[in-house]
Parts: structure tokens; C-alpha cells; sequence
């Protein structure tokens, strides 16, 4: 097992050099370096404070554990919802998907739009926390919203439709870096999100 842990340690060396070849900052190799290290997490604090700025969100409590993602919201109208999401499974490819799907606990409130704008709210620090350096203000003009469509009882969030992935997505030189620093997986533990990145050649775990 230490030897496939060198390799894959190996892998993500090669693809800091090549990233740093395409003239990436020094945030970027930090957060490459932050990857060797496992220290990509989400905290339930950040969390929270991202469903808190879901529309119409008054109060938000965020509480994660291993069987999943607990939220319990308030809103302006003075209706409330309680969810928890389970992350499931990730999807990326260079120049295309960059999905993340969770199931949502009671399944009934998968058809409740709120729960997929929780979900937005989740994958925006998601996004943040991997390609940080990487991200772009939107354009002011720029006014569509992140969505995540429905299947069942589940939610497949496409990273992309994210104003500031979109945005940073436009441009060759961080489109280039977002394609070769992806995401293996996204966990549930103990106080927050533990993302799993992945370069193009680095087999599975």
C-alpha cells in the first residue's frame, strides 16, 4: 500500500510541475501541495454560513457526520426544512462534466426546489476550497443561477453551472488547470466535507 501511496504522491508531483510550466500562481502549487498533504476539507462552519446565503434562508445549521450532511434551515416566510445529503459519487472530465451527486434524505425532499439550492450553496465552497486561486468574479451582466437537476431521490450538481467556475472556466490558462485538478471524491466526516482531488493520470485508490 505505501508503494501505490508513493505513486499516486509521484503522479500529483508530475502534474504540479506541468501546471507550473503553464505559469500557475503560487496559490495554485500551494493548494497542490495542500492536496499531498490531504488537508482539502470543508468545515461545517462554512457550510453553514454558505446555506445561509441560499434565497430566502434566515438561519442555517449545518451538521455533518459519516452517514451524511445534516441541514436544518429557516426561512424569511417562515417555512423550514430539514435534509440530510449523503455525497455519493463524482464526475469529472477534461473539458467536460464536473458533477457531484448526493442523495437527499426524506426522499420527497428532493422535489422541493430548496434542497437543490442547498445543494448549490454546498457546492460552491466545494468549488472554492479545490480551485480557490483559480476562480472568477462573474461578469456583472452575468445573472443565470447554479442549478441541480433531479433523479429520484437524488441531485446531480454540475460544478459549471456555478457563476464563478463558469466564469473562471472561460479562460484557456485556468480552464487548462481546473481540467487537470479534479475531483476522485467527496466524503462525509466528522465536521465537514474531505475532498478526494485527482489528476487526469492518477489511477483509483
Amino acid at each position: 500500500m505505501s508503494h501505490r501511496i508513493d505513486i499516486v504522491r509521484s503522479l500529483f508531483r508530475d502534474g504540479a510541475e506541468r501546471l507550473v510550466r503553464y505559469g500557475m500562481s503560487s496559490p495554485l502549487r500551494k493548494r497542490i501541495s495542500d492536496a499531498l498533504g490531504q488537508r482539502l476539507f470543508v468545515s461545517d462552519e462554512r457550510l453553514t454560513r454558505a446555506v445561509a446565503h441560499a434565497p430566502g434562508v434566515a438561519a442555517a445549521t449545518v451538521s455533518t457526520r459519516d452517514e451524511g450532511v445534516r441541514i436544518e434551515t429557516t426561512y424569511r416566510d417562515g417555512s423550514s426544512l430539514a435534509v440530510r445529503l449523503v455525497p455519493l459519487s463524482v464526475k469529472f472530465a477534461p473539458q467536460g462534466a464536473k458533477e457531484w451527486t448526493l442523495r437527499v434524505v426524506p426522499e420527497e425532499a428532493a422535489r422541493d426546489p430548496r434542497s437543490a439550492e442547498i445543494v448549490a450553496a454546498l457546492a460552491s465552497e466545494v468549488a472554492r476550497t479545490l480551485w480557490g486561486p483559480l476562480m472568477r468574479k462573474p461578469r456583472a451582466n452575468d445573472t443565470s443561477m447554479a442549478f441541480a437537476q433531479r433523479e429520484a431521490d437524488r441531485l446531480i450538481m454540475d460544478l459549471r453551472t456555478l457563476p464563478e467556475v463558469r466564469a473562471a472556466l472561460s479562460q484557456r490558462v485556468s480552464a487548462t488547470a481546473m481540467d487537470a485538478f479534479g475531483l476522485q471524491a467527496v466524503a462525509a466526516v466528522d465536521g465537514g466535507l474531505r475532498l478526494a482531488p485527482n489528476l487526469p493520470s492518477m489511477p483509483p485508490l
